[in-house]
């Protein structure tokens, strides 16, 4: 089976989340990207609420997690970014994984950049993960961090889907505002 690596540094970064998308996803480790920054500024085409990307930041550090992925489930990847017209898939990305050995990943970076804070559930997804996966505490601090909103409709569907991945993920700490 082909297979091809994939730098996860938002929700993605939940196991449930991406094997939901992917069933074949393996995690691989942490890794790091330098001169990188993780940021919620991505306008969500969905929802219109931030969404986490990736950019440039000259002193900085963007972490997340390395996961192995079947060629065939690509397209569910794709699907699931919107590639193409949210974010753009950047098939030769250089990341640090695992014991510093340099890796070279797909990964999404946006096509636009704004200035939206993320639903809380979305932000939960990252947060989430971030710790599933062992991610430096510095990084799970700086997502922690992040101002999220709650969601004004708490029906809707992309919340829906991310409760029911933060309950497969053992996630039962949840603020209460989630819990709704």
């Amino acid at each position: 089976m082909n297979k091809f690596i994939y730098f996860a540094y938002g929700s993605n970064m939940l196991v449930s989340r991406l094997t939901a998308r992917c069933p074949s996803a393996r995690a691989i480790g942490t890794a790091w990207v330098p001169g990188h920054e993780v940021s919620f500024s991505l306008p969500s085409a969905v929802d219109g609420s931030g969404k986490a990307g990736i950019r440039e930041a000259a002193n900085d550090k963007a972490w997340g997690v390395l996961y192995e992925i079947s060629l065939d489930h690509r397209i569910h990847l794709d699907v699931a970014e919107s590639h193409g017209e949210v974010y753009d898939r950047h098939d030769t990305f250089e990341v640090i994984g695992p014991g510093g050995e340099h890796y070279v990943s797909a990964t999404y970076k946006p096509l636009q950049h704004g200035v939206l804070p993320p639903y809380d559930w979305y932000l939960a997804l990252c947060v989430a993960g971030a710790e599933q996966n062992g991610l430096p505490d510095h990084a799970i601090e700086q997502l922690r961090a992040v101002r999220a909103i709650p969601d004004p409709d708490p029906d809707r569907e992309g919340r829906r889907i991310a409760m029911k991945a933060l309950h497969e993920a053992g996630r039962s700490d949840l603020p209460s505002q989630l819990l709704r």
